[in-house]
């Protein structure tokens, strides 16, 4: 779903809210909130987004990961688990 509003209306609260009933609910979810300009300004100028394909948006999503968690770090490891197991709730904010 996404969530429009002015600033100061909530949006953001709202989104842990959601993150926390989520964990209350579902145990074995990861959510995961992601700021869309920090997604932005660490995304590669070199790579192509124009045209995405699945393995294209992966690999620029692997990259935004390895670039904000470390890829030597437990918490990148453990994100990328939880992706092959379809648990991780993404929530983009901003």
């Amino acid at each position: 779903f996404l969530v429009l509003g002015s600033p100061g209306s909530g949006k953001t609260c709202m989104i842990c809210r959601v993150i926390m009933e989520a964990l209350e609910k579902y145990s074995a979810l990861v959510p995961l909130l992601i700021p869309v300009s920090d997604l932005v300004k660490r995304s590669s100028q070199d790579l192509d987004l124009t045209n995405p394909t699945r393995s294209i948006v992966q690999e620029w999503f692997d990259r935004y990961l390895r670039v904000t968690y470390g890829e030597d770090s437990n918490r990148y490891w453990m994100i990328v688990q939880a992706m092959h197991m379809r648990r991780v709730a993404f929530l983009f904010e901003g």
